[in-house]
């Protein structure tokens, strides 16, 4: 399974619209009225930055950020069943 980097969607208040940030790379975050907005120019702005960072011999950041629920998750999938 490949990893990706995370996206973050959050409503700002400041700005009175969804904002949507890729936690690993840096300045990589969108804005949209509606977060599925955010969510698709974050997208292509992560697409747009590897793209560049590539084409210009920039090492690309493994992604690292892991919500807690998917760290919990693939924890307890690794567990062994007790036998009993």
């Amino acid at each position: 399974m490949r990893r990706r980097h995370h996206i973050k969607v959050f409503y700002s208040a400041e700005d009175c619209c969804h904002v949507a940030d890729v936690s690993d790379l840096k300045n990589c975050f969108a804005r949209g009225a509606p977060p599925e907005e955010a969510l698709t120019e974050a997208l292509l702005a992560r697409i747009s930055q590897v793209k560049s960072a590539r084409a210009g011999s920039v090492a690309v950041p493994c992604p690292a950020y892991r919500p807690a629920i998917l760290a919990l998750a693939s924890r307890t999938a690794k567990q062994p069943r007790p036998i009993f």
